[in-house]
């Protein structure tokens, strides 16, 4: 697996998605920004009746669930190395994903998703500070 696709790949990818996915991605993005409830709720944390304690765990809202499967379908979720790729510390902000490349963008989309993996809140982070949205509005409008 390479450190990074390079940046046709990656646009080809995104190319690639159908109409359909196109549509889905558009209602999935307006769908989180018209969300009036909380987009996630944390769970977990309780102390079990032998001591234990439930590890803390995010519950997404439907809007979040449904903007990542678009997002995927979308193309914008490349498979790459995504662990080694330097980028997620070029774009923390939204205004940074707004002004970053577009093939970035899509990387920067796997860094969080695939993240969210490995340490819950992931997405969670990227949604309060605007990156995700940010990302998703870039990919939406293919620009």
């Amino acid at each position: 697996m390479s450190a990074a696709p390079d940046d046709a790949a990656v646009l080809a990818g995104l190319a690639s998605a159908s109409r359909e996915a196109r549509a889905e991605l558009a209602a999935a993005v307006a769908a989180v920004e018209e969300a009036s409830g909380p987009l996630v709720e944390w769970r977990g944390g309780e102390r079990q009746a032998g001591g234990a304690i439930t590890m803390p765990w995010a519950a997404y809202a439907e809007p979040v669930s449904a903007l990542l499967g678009a997002l995927g379908r979308a193309g914008a979720v490349p498979v790459f190395d995504w662990m080694r790729w330097d980028g997620a510390r070029r774009y923390r902000t939204a205004g940074d994903v707004a002004a970053a490349p577009l093939a970035d963008v899509a990387r920067l989309v796997t860094t969080i998703v695939r993240g969210d993996r490995f340490a819950e809140g992931t997405v969670a982070a990227a949604l309060e500070d605007g990156r995700l949205l940010a990302a998703a509005r870039r990919v939406r409008d293919g620009r």
